[in-house]
């Protein structure tokens, strides 16, 4: 899972010293670097933009660095108020989803390693269960009928289950 909105990147200070025009004498010194044969890769070209562009922005004066960084500012509650409407009101449903296949891997990692047979119990209020108590639960091994614990445990939810919410729910 990501943590960000796709294209909702903060730019650097120096990103925005470019991008606003204060950076004038940055494309000169790049066109030169380019005919003197020192940058010929594309990668080198980038590299090369940023490390002019951020030598100009430390060189600029106070106010100029004062604007750009008001600016960073301005974008990362931009940012953040997106990422809070789009990813934040999603971002349970998502997890919960997505969660069974690296729980499940992680726990029959272990029991190779270990020959160990384990469970993991989970529970919280499930945003896709208008937010009552679900409980999840995950178990390697089996027994000689192949069934897991749970499978194999009459009454598991009365005997396991139950006790797991009660102490949840306090």
């Amino acid at each position: 899972m990501g943590n960000k909105v796709k294209g909702t990147r903060v730019h650097s200070a120096a990103e925005i010293f470019s991008k606003t025009g204060f950076a004038t004498n940055v494309r000169d010194q790049m066109e030169e670097a380019i005919a003197s044969g020192s940058v010929v890769m594309k990668a080198e070209r980038l590299n090369t933009m940023k490390k002019l562009t951020k030598q100009a922005y430390d060189a600029a004066h106070p106010e100029v660095k004062a604007l750009c960084l008001a600016k960073v500012e301005e974008e990362s509650k931009f940012v953040d108020l997106i990422y809070m409407k789009t990813v934040s009101s999603s971002l349970p449903n998502r997890a919960l989803e997505e969660c069974t296949g690296p729980v499940a891997h992680f726990l029959q990692a272990i029991h190779e390693m270990t020959r160990f047979h384990w469970t993991i119990l989970g529970a919280g209020p499930d945003p896709r269960c208008n937010g009552d108590i679900n409980v999840m639960s995950y178990h390697t091994g089996i027994n000689e009928h192949g069934q897991n614990w749970q499978q194999a445990t009459p009454n598991f939810d009365d005997k396991h289950i139950k006790p797991y919410v009660a102490v949840k729910e306090k």
